[in-house]
């Protein structure tokens, strides 16, 4: 176990692609990866690992790097763990990550294909926060005005694009704090058709259920999930 340095970086990448590999199949345009994803990856990591203030960890074959957060606190998304390994090696390399950061917020990076890392969260004291449930549209028509922006019922939406290191073939249609699902639901297809968004993603909080529920009959599924809490 020690401390990643920017040394380490393009070891770190190849580890992240072949993880990033596993999940594409999960999610086949979300998770796509970009024609220079390595390339960006790199650029990412170097930065975070040198003058973004990250603070990185590894073993011979894992690794753990949380990156400053908006508004302070870190956020772990890129790390490997192989399966099986989160209560041993995972702990050694959260243990060390909290070593230099006790006391502050953590927001910890879930995808739903990996349910030992969510398990692994909760056992840290963690509370999962949200979760982004997505749908491929239907079909995509790329609307002729470029500054057009979301116009959904029931909820509020814009247009993000996704990380370098991804190409799910145009912006993702982000839809939050929804007031009503079953207007909103079907105005969100709608509107990813117009504005030429592949990918619709709701997010979608834990004490809402019934939303949980709409979703998964009108066909999007939970991708991800987001932890959070103090690290202690």
């Amino acid at each position: 176990m020690r401390r990643l340095t920017p040394g380490d970086v393009g070891w770190a990448v190849g580890q992240l692609a072949r993880r990033r590999a596993r999940l594409v199949p999960y999610a086949p345009l979300y998770w796509r990866p970009a024609h220079d994803a390595d390339a960006a990856h790199r650029r990412f990591l170097a930065h975070v690992l040198g003058k973004g203030g990250g603070i990185g960890f590894r073993t011979d074959d894992a690794l753990m790097i949380a990156a400053p957060g908006r508004g302070g606190g870190w956020t772990v998304d890129d790390a490997v763990v192989a399966d099986g390994g989160w209560a041993d090696t995972g702990q050694q390399l959260y243990n060390a990550l909290s070593q230099e950061t006790a006391g502050s917020s953590i927001r910890f990076v879930c995808p739903a294909p990996e349910p030992e890392r969510s398990q692994f969260a909760e056992e840290q004291g963690l509370q999962l926060q949200t979760s982004w449930w997505q749908l491929t549209a239907d079909q995509i028509r790329p609307s002729p005005d470029d500054g057009e922006h979301p116009r959904i019922h029931g909820a509020a939406a814009s247009l993000v694009r996704a990380p370098q290191i991804y190409d799910p073939g145009g912006p993702i249609l982000f839809v939050t704090n929804i007031t009503n699902a079953r207007q909103a639901l079907p105005s969100a297809r709608a509107e990813a058709e117009r504005l030429g968004s592949p990918v619709i993603v709701v997010d979608q909080r834990p004490a809402d259920k019934e939303l949980g529920s709409l979703l998964d009959d009108a066909g999007f599924y939970r991708h991800c999930d987001f932890f959070a809490g103090t690290i202690i």
